[in-house]
């Protein structure tokens, strides 16, 4: 599973950027992931639109995965806001189910702008609940706007939903999902199955890596 993935120097610690759309930090035995944003499948259900009934578990599938399925040793998962989008629905149902079954695993939430729900809810299911956070040497936060740079803290956050818009040779263009490193905090793409993008225009000194192809097939690749 790992050959499709970056590794890579980050502040001075060795990060893998996973094809699944998450980081993992070698020396904490962490996975790092942002905007899950579960619980919108279950909103669009209640407005009456429909969507397929497999969608809801499609990123505890992912999770699964990365968690059982690779060669990672993840003892700990960091969520960089956006974890639930809106109020309690059907889905809650199937994360509480989920969250029942992995106990084990230490679970911690940087609260995002959609974490409505009262700490309560999390806490209750043995999720910590911060407003930013530091490990390492990383500053952990939703938005890169949250909070002030630290001194020798680089911040990693979440949020914007980053993405890249590659051009071939014609009038072709993919919209890829991407990583992104600028010189004071770095922005992951979005977790969830079912959540937007936003393309982002990187300057020079900028590094982004992209996410492309489909299932199992899916790289990261470096593209600046």
């Amino acid at each position: 599973m790992l050959n499709n993935s970056i590794e890579i120097i980050l502040n001075g610690e060795e990060l893998i950027l996973l094809p699944q759309k998450a980081i993992y930090i070698k020396s904490e035995s962490s996975l790092l992931l942002s905007d899950i944003h579960l619980g919108k499948t279950g909103h669009f259900r209640n407005a009456g639109i429909a969507l397929p009934p497999g969608l809801a578990y499609a990123d505890f599938e992912i999770l699964d995965e990365l968690l059982f399925e690779s060669d990672l040793k993840i003892k700990k998962i960091i969520v960089l806001g956006d974890m639930f989008h809106a109020e309690r629905n059907v889905d809650w149902l199937i994360f509480e189910e989920w969250r029942n079954l992995r106990s084990e695993i230490h679970i911690q939430l940087i609260k995002g702008n959609h974490d409505k729900l009262s700490n309560f809810h999390y806490e209750s299911l043995g999720i910590e609940v911060f407003d930013s956070a530091v490990l390492n040497k990383f500053l952990l936060v939703h938005n890169y706007k949250d909070a002030e740079s630290t001194e020798g803290l680089y911040k990693i956050c979440g949020h914007i939903h980053p993405a890249v818009r590659i051009h071939g040779k014609g009038r072709q263009g993919l919209t890829l999902p991407c990583f992104y490193f600028g010189a004071e905090f770095g922005i992951l793409p979005a977790f969830g199955s079912f959540t937007g993008k936003h393309i982002i225009r990187p300057e020079e000194k900028d590094i982004v890596f992209v996410i492309a192809g489909k299932g199992h097939e899916k790289k990261v690749l470096q593209v600046s």
